[in-house]
């Protein structure tokens, strides 16, 4: 996460504590843009009603194709070729 590079920490409990303060600032305080300016919590609370304004990246895969691809820098591979 990007509030994490400026911390140095000496030993895994804090590590533990750093991480835990860092998620609970980006997912309870920090409003984000994908979420209209709300927090995450409340979307997922329901507390605000949610409209999707989020970018998905994931193609449609094809109904009667049963095959598993996956882009390598631009270029598709078919793990399961018919």
């Amino acid at each position: 996460m990007e509030y994490l590079h400026h911390y140095k920490v000496r030993n895994l409990n804090e590590a533990k504590e750093l991480l835990s303060a860092t998620e609970s600032l980006y997912n309870e305080q920090r409003p984000h843009l994908s979420c209209a300016m709300h927090v995450p919590e409340a979307i997922h609370l329901q507390k605000v009603p949610a409209k999707r304004i989020w970018k998905n990246y994931y193609r449609e895969r094809q109904s009667e194709s049963k095959s598993l691809v996956f882009s390598d820098r631009g270029n598709d591979v078919n793990l399961c070729q018919d």
